[in-house]
């Protein structure tokens, strides 16, 4: 009887997780494979390390557009939930298209925002269409945001990951990771 009570009480005291009860702290892992971001530490290292991402500022975003270049534009931030979990389904689809992604990180360590009001104004002129407002009903920059550019010109646009998805709940199931997956290869091959 003394081990029922002593095993009933370990199991009450240590919080044992029913199998209903959703995973909220596993690892961002990219679509099918061991590849996970946990944090953005290696969101970074993921980005130095990958061949498919280069970094650029958002004035060269900018210009991007007002050169008439193409080319693969994604906005994001290593501390971004979304976006630890988009980029590596986002580096898969573009090396099975064989693109390059021109990476614009939008804040700092600190979550600041590491571009200005004319600058917000300027990219938002290019890609706009593809964004929505604030809670004030003022144009805003969401991330994750991957466009594709051709000669100047926005052809194609995603924010975020997917319908349903809330990467402060849950990280996004198989299906999910799919659909994303499926998105960018469509976009990536325009």
């Amino acid at each position: 009887m003394k081990k029922i009570v002593l095993l009933m009480l370990v199991l009450v005291l240590g919080g044992c997780r029913t199998q209903e009860e959703p995973e909220t702290d596993q690892p961002y892992c990219s679509f099918n494979s061991d590849e996970c971001l946990s944090d953005s530490d290696e969101y970074e290292a993921f980005i130095k390390d990958s061949d498919v991402f280069i970094e650029i500022t958002m004035q060269e975003a900018i210009d991007m557009f007002e050169n008439q270049e193409s080319g693969i534009l994604y906005f994001g931030f290593p501390d971004c939930p979304w976006c630890l979990e988009a980029l590596p389904i986002m580096e898969e689809a573009a090396k099975e298209n064989g693109k390059d992604i021109y990476y614009v990180r939008t804040r700092d360590d600190e979550r600041n925002l590491i571009y200005t009001d004319e600058e917000k104004s300027a990219i938002l002129s290019y890609v706009g269409q593809f964004e929505d407002t604030d809670d004030e009903g003022n144009a805003a920059l969401f991330v994750p945001l991957v466009v594709t550019v051709k000669d100047g010109e926005a052809i194609s646009g995603h924010v975020g990951t997917v319908e349903g998805h809330d990467a402060h709940e849950r990280v996004m199931s198989q299906d999910e990771q799919d659909q994303l997956k499926e998105i960018y290869v469509e976009m990536f091959s325009e």
